[in-house]
């Protein structure tokens, strides 16, 4: 797995660029928040597939005759390149041609290297965004805020960047995918997962819930046995391994999807 940062006139909207080949029948996908534009390609046909965010612990199968080169999307960003919104593709994968592929299948992938590959879809977005203009939402101070600090009262939250809970609820499932609750879940968890893959030994549950920000040790094991499908000490016992692949750090995770 190849994972690549984009220029950085697109991270304001991109979280980075990841290119695999298929190798097995399976790939674990944890919720994120995120939106991925990926091109699949084999010797005979290229095709442009998007991703929306999972809202739980989901099975992806993948061919290993295929190589997938990917765009990840920062959370609630996919708007400024997609017409397609975040919320019409939750917990699915749409194949997808003309304004959604941009030009993609089009493009002379099968014969180049991951350099030229990631060098060719910062042109693609970035010629994208010389005919257009991103327009900021209150929403993005929202989602900010929601990364660093995923505790705080939502409805508080929303007055604080000039929203309505109503109004915060309408464009978070719009462009992110899921409700405001679910994607500070989602946060949580993915900072659960950070502090476990730094754990030193013979840390106790309730400690880790507490680096975490949790109130308690059972509010973290609900939500981390819902958000992967393991308890927290099955975590700490087995480690993170290829189950919980996606440990997010400084903006991008340990592994790509």
């Amino acid at each position: 797995m190849l994972r690549q940062r984009p220029d950085s006139r697109l991270r304001p909207w991109v979280s980075h660029y990841w290119l695999s080949r298929g190798g097995g029948p399976h790939h674990v996908v944890l919720p994120d928040g995120c939106v991925d534009l990926v091109v699949a390609t084999t010797q005979r046909d290229v095709t442009v597939w998007l991703y929306g965010t999972a809202t739980q612990r989901t099975l992806l199968s993948v061919d290993p005759a295929v190589r997938y080169l990917g765009v990840r999307f920062l959370p609630g960003q996919a708007r400024h390149f997609l017409s397609m919104s975040a919320g019409e593709l939750t917990d699915s994968a749409e194949q997808v041609s003309g304004r959604d592929a941009l030009g993609l299948a089009e493009a002379p992938w099968r014969a180049v290297g991951a350099r030229d590959l990631f060098r060719g879809l910062d042109a693609v977005l970035l010629g994208l965004l010389a005919h257009r203009t991103p327009r900021r939402l209150a929403l993005d101070r929202v989602l900010a805020r929601l990364h660093d600090s995923p505790h705080g009262a939502l409805a508080t939250l929303a007055a604080d960047c000039g929203l309505s809970r109503r109004q915060l609820e309408r464009q978070c499932r719009t462009h992110v995918g899921v409700a405001p609750a679910q994607f500070a879940m989602i946060r949580r968890c993915h900072r659960v997962l950070s502090a476990l893959s730094q754990t030193p030994a013979g840390m106790s549950l309730a400690t880790l819930a507490a680096v975490a920000g949790y109130a308690d040790q059972s509010h973290m094991t609900r939500e981390l046995r819902r958000f992967t499908g393991l308890t927290p000490g099955a975590l700490l016992r087995d480690g993170a391994g290829e189950d919980v692949a996606f440990v997010l750090a400084d903006g991008l995770p340990a592994s790509s999807h």
